[in-house]
């Protein structure tokens, strides 16, 4: 298994997500298999002291929680569970982008044939004998589990603060997607805190030049004020929109 998914974004810029290890996931299972237990746990005794602990009728509906678990947290959770939020590691797609419901499904589909059938190890062969880690679920739903990298501060994210009195010099910026916003954020916020990357200061002038030619830009400045001006217009007219 690789440590890192390398994918190249549409702006030019290449992303290295860290993959969750294996001890990551594992826990992550146990924490949420601890809360699905206890969940039926009280389920149980609540049925048993109104005398329906045995019916199906009750039984049925209210193990459906239990079964969805895993899918339903990660589709309102964005990609994460209890348990993998617990360990900072979330669900992306191997294109680096979120995960969409389709992908959600599929994962929690085949998750129910590796434990239910093909018990837990086969999950855990398919993890560390893959290159993404990715065991059935996520070969089927196109996906990986990666760390998660913290914001520090506001203006080092995508959404920065921008000043009512600020002047837009690339309208043309309200035709980035939100995907490109974000990974132009990533990419400035990295080199601010690898001051002299030579890695990531080879992208900059790659990420200027296919997001000029895709909005029909003529930029101003060299490279980095060009890419910082332009997410700043950016958060300027989606705050105006």
């Amino acid at each position: 298994m690789d440590e890192k998914l390398h994918i190249r974004t549409s702006t030019g810029v290449g992303l290295d997500f860290e993959l969750a290890s294996l001890g990551d996931r594992v826990m992550a299972w146990f924490i949420d298999a601890l809360i699905i237990v206890a969940y039926l746990i009280i389920v149980y005794f609540v049925a048993k002291e109104a005398g329906i602990a045995m019916e199906a009728s009750f039984i049925i509906p209210m193990s459906l929680p239990a079964v969805f678990y895993h899918f339903l947290s990660e589709v309102f959770m964005n990609g994460q569970s209890i348990g993998k939020r617990s360990r900072e590691i979330q669900v992306v797609r191997l294109d680096g982008e979120k995960a969409d419901i389709g992908n959600y499904a599929m994962r929690a589909l085949v998750s129910l044939l590796e434990i239910f059938l093909l018990q837990g190890s086969i999950a855990i062969l398919f993890i560390v004998s893959t290159k993404y880690g990715q065991r059935l679920g996520d070969l089927a739903g196109g996906t990986t589990v990666v760390k998660t990298k913290k914001q520090s501060r506001l203006e080092d994210t995508l959404f920065r603060e921008v000043n009512e009195a600020h002047e837009v010099v690339y309208s043309q910026a309200i035709g980035l997607s939100n995907e490109d916003a974000e990974t132009l954020g990533l990419l400035l916020m990295e080199l601010k805190r690898q001051k002299n990357s030579r890695h990531l200061m080879i992208m900059v002038p790659e990420a200027r030049r296919n997001i000029c030619e895709r909005l029909q830009i003529e930029p101003h400045g060299n490279d980095l004020d060009f890419l910082h001006q332009l997410l700043n217009d950016y958060n300027f007219l989606q705050s105006k929109a």
